[in-house]
């Protein structure tokens, strides 16, 4: 059951995260009038925040002895920052205006559309990192041995997934034309709240691991002699970085 909970409170989290993405686009495309740079701002802004907090929060998550807590500390600051987020952008877009109606230089508007990107994707990098972090901690919660980690993982991640493909859809056909952006957003803020108290209080039922099906204990996974620096290691890394280049290349096209 409490297995079962965790991969619900994570579905929900995939909702929340894509229904972000739909709707931050569309803010962003408000914001620099170009339809192509807001996307792309967006998709390398959420991808780099997901990277970092998973770069962070995957060490941390092997020394703290509550990652559902964790997990809980950070859907409640990705709600806060939801709620500040439209005041942010409204600030930055005042700024920008003053900017270019000083500068009065033709090519300024170059620059400017430089700056309008960078500003953009600097406004959602907290909340991403936050939401990289979310997937390591859980992991964490769920996995009582390294045998047990691929299958794990792919729990989490195919319930994650499922959840944005919910999401995403939610967001464009129901929530924006439904209910505006202002609302849409306020709605994603409130139900992160409600996610991370109930992360909370299962964080203090539950304060180790969640497991599923019993698993025996396994020895630790051997991974060479020079561990994570061994050549292999490198070379598989190397791999899914292209790998993940070429995705979104696919993905901007």
């Amino acid at each position: 059951m409490a297995y079962g909970m965790v991969l619900g409170i994570f579905f929900v989290s995939g909702a929340l995260g894509l229904g972000y993405q739909v709707l931050w686009s569309k803010v962003i495309l408000n914001f620099t009038g170009v339809s192509a740079l807001s996307y792309s701002i967006v998709l390398a802004a959420f991808m780099g925040g997901l990277a970092i907090g998973s770069a962070i929060f995957g060490r941390f998550a092997d020394r703290v002895s509550s990652p559902l807590k964790w997990y809980a500390y950070l859907e409640f600051a990705i709600s806060l920052y939801a709620v500040s987020y439209l005041s942010l952008t409204t600030f930055a877009e005042n700024a920008y205006a003053r900017w270019m109606f000083e500068a009065a230089d033709p090519a300024s508007s170059i620059a400017g559309l430089w700056a309008k990107g960078i500003v953009a994707a600097l406004l959602l990098l907290f909340p991403t990192i936050c939401m990289g972090g979310t997937f390591p901690l859980l992991l964490k919660q769920v996995t009582e041995n390294a045998q047990a980690v691929g299958r794990r993982a792919a729990h989490l991640y195919g319930i994650n997934a499922a959840g944005a493909v919910v999401g995403a859809l939610a967001m464009a056909y129901v929530m924006i034309p439904g209910m505006g952006l202002t609302n849409s957003l306020t709605a994603l803020a409130v139900c992160n709240g409600l996610i991370a108290v109930v992360a909370l209080i299962a964080g203090g039922i539950y304060p180790g691991r969640t497991h599923g099906p019993t698993v025996p204990d396994q020895p630790p996974l051997d991974i060479g002699p020079d561990g994570l620096s061994s050549r292999r290691f490198r070379l598989c890394f190397v791999l899914i970085f292209v790998e993940g280049l070429i995705c979104f290349v696919y993905e901007i096209a």
